[in-house]
């Protein structure tokens, strides 16, 4: 890992994922691009210099913004981390996510206000949005207990030959090996499941009671598979959750629903959604 990808908006939630991004970074020896998304209600990358000059309350806010990212960088959380930073002005999440790509990062790391209700389902979040389009893991943050140690990271799966589970293994594997952590490896079992365990025919070459462990969790008839999640979340006491999208977008995604945005906008725990391939 060479470079995280770290917005913020200066809350309270961003500043959790600040934490967390530092962590990592510093375990990893990686980089920190740190920037800030600033909207504006004009055009202004359209504006020549002159016509700037029309607008001082607007450059005054672009700079003060500027001026207080520059400081947040070299604040203590940001302390033995190379970092970098900018401000962006009226950009879409889609040409964010192309951000994270021209800077080469590994890692989007990212706080979480989660939604509820009609707003979870039609109009989503900005972080369900990157999960959706972004090609590199996403990170969710929303609560992050302080000093926050990661002993335990699941990763849930339907471990279908279709899926790219072994990535989203990698992935978790990665993180766990900065932190000496276990990995569970689970699988939500339903009532049409005609079996008590599951085939993870390829990771079976790393399973290992200190570093991996297979389970799995059953759930009863007409219960969504988070709750079977959650279930397990609550149980076995896991510090990060690991998961795959298919990056449904559009109807798609409104009719058949996405089970890791359900648990990014719920999750007591980080969130890590890589995409995989079906």
């Amino acid at each position: 890992m060479r470079k995280i990808f770290l917005p913020t908006d200066f809350s309270e939630i961003a500043h959790n994922a600040a934490h967390l991004a530092v962590q990592i970074a510093q375990k990893a020896n990686a980089k920190v691009f740190l920037f800030h998304l600033l909207n504006i209600p004009l055009e202004w990358e359209r504006l020549t210099v002159e016509q700037e000059k029309n607008y001082p309350e607007v450059k005054a806010l672009i700079a003060n913004t500027k001026l207080k990212l520059s400081t947040y960088a070299q604040s203590d959380i940001f302390k033995n981390v190379e970092v970098e930073w900018e401000v962006f002005i009226n950009d879409t999440v889609e040409n964010v996510v192309k951000h994270a790509d021209e800077v080469c990062c590994d890692l989007i790391v990212m706080g979480t206000h989660g939604s509820k209700g009609f707003n979870e389902l039609v109009l989503g979040s900005n972080t369900q949005k990157v999960v959706r389009y972004a090609k590199v893991p996403v990170l969710t943050v929303h609560k992050l207990h302080k000093p926050y140690k990661l002993r335990h990271i699941a990763l849930f799966a339907d471990f279908n030959k279709d899926d790219n589970y072994l990535g989203l293994f990698n992935h978790a594997l990665e993180i766990a090996n900065l932190f000496d952590a276990t990995v569970h490896i689970v699988k939500v079992l339903t009532p049409s499941s005609d079996f008590l365990e599951f085939d993870a025919a390829e990771l079976e070459a790393f399973i290992d009671n200190k570093v991996v462990r297979k389970d799995s969790v059953r759930i009863d008839y007409m219960r969504p598979v988070e709750d079977g999640i959650f279930e397990y979340l609550n149980t076995h006491k896991i510090d990060m959750v690991v998961m795959g999208t298919h990056g449904r977008t559009g109807i798609s995604r409104l009719l058949m629903g996405s089970v890791a945005e359900v648990v990014v906008n719920h999750s007591p725990v980080p969130v890590m959604v890589s995409r995989v391939s079906r």
